[in-house]
């Protein structure tokens, strides 16, 4: 088929009404996720959160319990390579990358990604940042890799076709100032030129709609602010038939697009989009919230009317016209007082109103069928009832749900490709790292200087994965009982193979794990050695000696040319193994 022509008026054209539908097209998705987005937020956040009360937030807790369980810290990433000579520089990979994942602080991106996943369509764009004066963020680097969510909002993807391998485009909108577009030389100068720009309302095609209402559930509909720049709304369209980049400008003339790039990197393209469930023939996926959303709106129904119904409760008290003494006495008087009633069925209370005992009973109801939809939300948020033990409670957890075994596999297959992505622009980028390594097998640490005259090979040659449950959290009494239940089921069984092999188990290690995960360092004092040698080696490991900074060797651009804390671990390696 005939390749598309960024350059072709008509092509050009096509594009951008075809985008144009598109993203009419995703207005219902995008009406949900405000719905849900002020059922999360409340009554009580900004100017356009929910219209009533929120009583019982249940959609806000069933999301951020699976945010908090899918995404509970950064995810590990492992490289490695089938040519046994690159393992030395799949380590400096494996390094870069993990410092790389704390510096843009992936998984806060990674939560922002998830959350968006349960109310609409979760999606990253991966790339390097082009930018000088930090435009696109402050924690943009220029040359530097990013990871940013794309919310829905700013999102559109070829609605014509049936399965999401087949789209013939997709992107992302975003702002930045106008003199940054101006005198970006990456850009057309013709095109930039004649570009103007706009305040910071200025972001819905359509002039309104769900795109700019989600924007202002925070700030407030008719908030108009004198921004300190002028900004502009750019498009960015990966063309994945086409192997295309190409960015134009929003509400401008589109006979000419502000950049042209032919891609080269990650084969995945720009963006990476995070599925749970995927409905036949569409190329939006079914968000979870939305099989939550009706029953939550039911329940806080309910609850509201409850609420209501109490608050019209009476209690008052009735007297015939003769008793009036009576009743008077009867108001009077303090508690356990005994007084004087000529007729004491001439006075009595009577009580109107309250809340409905069928309607509460049904709210609990389906406050317990929420938790059923949810997966057991009780038991993923940690709201029900705790065992006896950590071992317990853990095997309540990991049995909770097996939907959400599935949205977690779903969550670390979306990390992986990220992972991949970020590490393509690392191994390609042309700044120097200094990254922080460690001999394998031992806890001895070294720095060493990672640029391009430094890395070997090609990028193909090396595998990027992250490391499954990674990004799940355990507390130290999950870490603790963990430890306890392998010594007692697999090690303890495979002692005698294990001895006849010259190991064992290093017992004043395995209380100092104990000791700081339960959080008792008293355990240390009451086991102690009782061979005086032993007791000496105990006293040497609580003082440790620091070593003597090694000198580098370094070339004519101030970096090391060998890395000698390397060499002398090999050495290290070889000799032992000579000696076995």
């Amino acid at each position: 088929m005939p390749r598309f022509n960024p350059l072709d008026p008509q092509h050009l054209a096509r594009l951008n009404k075809a985008r144009e539908m598109s993203f009419k097209a995703l207005d219902p998705f995008r009406e949900f996720r405000l719905k849900a987005m002020r059922e999360v937020v409340g009554k009580h956040y900004g100017h356009e959160g929910s219209m009533e009360i929120v009583p019982m937030p249940m959609l806000r807790i069933t999301i951020e319990a699976f945010v908090q369980r899918l995404v509970a810290q950064n995810p590990t990433f492992a490289a490695s390579s089938t040519f046994p000579q690159l393992a030395t520089q799949a380590a400096a990979l494996q390094a870069a990358l993990r410092q790389k994942v704390e510096q843009i602080n992936l998984r806060e991106t990674l939560r922002e990604v998830v959350f968006d996943s349960m109310i609409g369509h979760g999606v990253v764009k991966v790339g390097t940042t082009i930018t000088t004066d930090g435009a696109e963020g402050w924690s943009h680097l220029e040359g530097e890799p990013f990871c940013d969510a794309v919310a829905l909002t700013n999102w559109v993807h070829d609605m014509g076709a049936v399965r999401p391998e087949q789209v013939d485009f997709c992107g992302d909108r975003y702002r930045v100032p106008l003199d940054e577009v101006r005198e970006n030389a990456l850009f057309d100068p013709q095109v930039r030129s004649q570009i103007s720009g706009g305040d910071r309302d200025q972001h819905n095609p359509t002039g309104g709609g769900p795109a700019d209402e989600a924007r202002r559930i925070g700030s407030g509909s008719s908030l108009r602010d004198e921004p300190l720049h002028q900004w502009i709304n750019l498009w960015d369209i990966w063309l994945p038939r086409d192997r295309l980049l190409i960015t134009v400008a929003d509400q401008h003339d589109h006979s000419r697009p502000l950049r042209i790039m032919e891609w080269d990197g990650p084969d995945a393209g720009p963006y990476h989009q995070l599925w749970y469930t995927r409905i036949p023939e569409n190329t939006f996926p079914l968000p979870p919230a939305m099989g939550w959303y009706d029953i939550h709106i039911l329940l806080n129904q309910l609850m509201r009317k409850a609420g209501r119904q109490a608050e019209r409760q009476r209690t008052i008290l009735g007297y015939s016209a003769d008793s009036s003494g009576e009743a008077q006495r009867i108001q009077n008087a303090d508690d356990e007082e005994a007084i004087k009633m000529n007729d004491p069925a001439a006075v009595k209370e009577f009580r109107f109103g309250g809340a409905d005992a069928a309607n509460v009973a049904l709210m609990m109801q389906f406050r317990q069928i929420e938790s059923w939809i949810a997966g057991n939300v009780d038991a993923i948020a940690g709201l029900m009832p705790s065992s006896d033990t950590v071992g317990q409670d853990r095997m309540l957890n990991e049995a909770a749900s097996e939907s959400l075994k599935s949205m977690a596999e779903s969550v670390e297959l979306f990390a992986g490709q990220v992972g991949k992505s970020l590490g393509h622009y690392l191994w390609t980028s042309e700044s120097t790292m200094q990254l922080e390594m460690q001999v394998e097998g031992t806890d001895y640490k070294y720095q060493r200087y990672w640029g391009p005259e430094q890395r070997i090979g090609r990028y193909y040659q090396y595998l990027i994965d992250v490391v499954p449950h990674s990004m799940r959290k355990l507390t130290p009494d999950q870490r603790a009982a963990t430890i306890e239940q392998l010594l007692s089921t697999v090690v303890a069984p495979m002692m005698p193979i294990l001895a006849q092999q010259g190991y064992g188990i290093d017992v004043r290690k395995l209380l100092t794990i104990l000791a700081q995960a339960k959080q008792v360092p008293e355990l240390l004092e009451v086991v102690v050695p009782m061979d005086p040698a032993m007791a000496a080696v105990v006293e040497a490991d609580r003082q440790p000696e620091i070593p003597a900074a090694v000198e580098r060797t370094r070339g004519s651009k101030g970096r090391p040319q060998v890395d000698p804390f390397m060499k002398h671990a090999q050495q290290m390696s070889a000799e032992q193994r000579s000696n076995d």
